[in-house]
């Protein structure tokens, strides 16, 4: 839930042209078999490689000083709890390579299998008692002091300078940029009321004009009488899809 709220707000800042970042998340790894790592990452437009450091590391602090809106941990419940609910009706057609991962992880990380039904159950059950206060906690270790590690991976051409001919910030450079923003006082998150559909008054309904069949694709097209046309395609590799 920690990560499905924070990603989120990631994406928003993301979509800005300005922003430092093409795309950031946090998430948890295995570093090796019985060590998970908290990791918050991002990729860097136009070599603005403290810029985005810094903007991860505020982000981080915004939820440490003021937490989640209730609306985006309900929104992060939805998203997983719709995962789960595709994972269940998918689950006599999901390759066999995700089934094979999952009991390797078994073996060799003691992941529990309960099963996709019970996993099910369990969603449904768990998630909705889950408070904001739980969730807001978990941006501890993401914070944390003890063991963090500032990685960059940054292209340098023959001159010693990155790409776009900036100089290659310096590690302690990377390190003041993560401590500064401990002490820069950040405004609570702020959502627009928005509307719960795009349109109030939807058009009128259009009517097929005609269709036509492209056996070779197995395909269905249809001509609206609006001027859309739409092409059908079955396929039976997920159910509830077309």
């Amino acid at each position: 839930l920690f990560a499905s709220a924070l990603n989120e707000r990631f994406r928003d800042i993301a979509r800005d042209p300005r922003s430092s970042f093409t795309q950031a998340g946090v998430g948890w790894n295995r570093f090796l078999r019985d060590t998970e790592i908290a990791v918050a990452s991002a990729v860097i437009r136009d070599d603005r490689v403290t810029d985005a450091l810094r903007t991860v590391m505020e982000e981080l602090h915004r939820v440490e000083q003021h937490g989640f809106l209730p609306q985006e941990i309900r929104r992060g419940k939805d998203r997983l709890l719709q995962s789960i609910d595709e994972s269940l009706v998918n689950f006599e057609t999901r390759r066999s390579a995700v089934l094979a991962d999952e009991l390797v992880r078994h073996w060799t990380e003691g992941e529990a299998v309960p099963g996709i039904r019970e996993e099910h159950r369990l969603y449904h059950r768990l998630l909705p008692e889950i408070t904001v206060d739980e969730v807001n906690r978990v941006v501890r270790e993401f914070l944390a002091e003890e063991g963090k590690i500032v990685l960059a991976g940054i292209r340098v051409e023959d001159d010693g300078t990155m790409p776009g001919g900036d100089a290659v910030p310096k590690p302690q450079d990377l390190i003041d940029t993560v401590h500064g923003a401990r002490d820069v006082p950040l405004e609570p998150r702020v959502e627009e009321d928005l509307p719960p559909q795009l349109t109030e008054q939807f058009p009128p309904a259009g009517t097929v004009d005609d269709t036509k069949q492209h056996d070779a694709v197995a395909v269905t097209e249809a001509l609206l009488s609006n001027g859309m046309r739409v092409f059908l395609k079955p396929t039976d590799f997920r159910e509830d899809e077309i």
